[in-house]
């Protein structure tokens, strides 16, 4: 599979985790947890189709992967530590699967 293939997957992934946490928002109890995840991570994954749909930019999207980790490894932590539920648990382990496309070296000589 190229790397475009797995861009793609990627944004699916993230697009879903942004899904998840839009619907979790109305939730009273996990509000504030999901209000805050959204705002951070929506603008990333807006910024992260751009850079590999529109600029094809491997080195951007590759920067805002890095970005995301971050707020998935807490959205996942806050899920482990049973505390909230704010995205299915099967979407976070994929996104950390194709996290690290853009640094495989099968890749290196791939553009987007």
């Amino acid at each position: 599979m190229s790397l475009a293939n797995k861009a793609n997957q990627l944004e699916n992934v993230v697009e879903k985790i942004v899904s998840s946490l839009n619907e979790q928002k109305a939730d009273a109890r996990d509000n504030v947890y999901a209000v805050r995840c959204y705002k951070n991570l929506e603008p990333l994954s807006i910024a992260y189709s751009k850079a590999i749909n529109v600029e094809k930019d491997r080195d951007k999207a590759m920067q805002i992967v890095s970005e995301m980790k971050g707020l998935i490894k807490y959205i996942g932590t806050l899920a482990a530590k049973g505390d909230f539920d704010l995205v299915d648990t099967k979407y976070l382990d994929e996104f950390d699967d194709l996290s690290t496309i853009f640094q495989e070296t099968m890749y290196r000589n791939e553009g987007l």
